[in-house]
């Protein structure tokens, strides 16, 4: 009897354990979400949160989203910039523990690495937290054409999350998908008041 009520108690603890796990997996809560962006380049309009990433370096059928500024006469669509974002909203407040952008590299083609990738925080999508920085290869590193995946841990409460990506020295940025992963942010408790 003994045996079996520690073998029971034991399968308990297991599947409670395991639960536990499962529960506490963050999962991309960017996910089908709306996001604003600069407006894309024809030909280079994939959607960003629809979770399909590109499997190999193609340019057709919407595969890629694309930031252009070339690097003399700065035509595209940054309005001479380098460095553009990606707003997405959550529709709700998340515990968030990750940011992943989906990226490629075609030196050929003239599509860089990203040289800085920033992510920030907020709560009503105008006042914005420190930026958070992924880290990036430095662009003499990211000399093989392919794909690459920029991610780090992010940390923080928030609705709306922003990336900024700066483009290396090269005429175009692409990317397909930004993932953010974490969970539903716990209600705070509320305290009693007295009178």
């Amino acid at each position: 009897m003994k045996k079996f009520l520690a073998l029971l108690l034991s399968a308990v603890l297991f599947v409670s354990l395991f639960a536990f796990t499962v529960s506490a997996e963050s999962t991309n809560v960017a996910l089908g979400k709306k996001y604003t962006a600069p407006a894309p380049l024809d030909g280079y309009n994939a959607s960003l949160t629809d979770g399909a990433k590109a499997d190999a370096i193609k340019y057709s059928g919407d595969v890629w989203y694309g930031f252009k500024s070339h690097p003399t006469n700065f035509s595209g669509n940054l309005n001479g910039e380098r460095t553009g974002s990606v707003v997405i909203d959550l529709e709700g407040s998340y515990d968030l523990t990750k940011v992943s952008v989906h990226t490629v590299v075609n030196v050929g083609a003239g599509v860089t690495a990203c040289s800085v990738a920033n992510v920030y925080l907020s709560d009503d999508g105008e006042t914005w937290g420190d930026a958070i920085a992924l880290p990036v290869a430095p662009e003499s590193e990211v000399t093989t054409d392919g794909i690459y995946v920029i991610e780090g841990a992010v940390t923080g409460t928030a609705r709306f999350v922003k990336v900024e990506l700066t483009m290396g020295s090269l005429t175009f940025l692409f990317f397909d998908e930004i993932e953010v992963y974490g969970e539903e942010a716990s209600e705070e408790p509320k305290v009693p008041t007295t009178v």
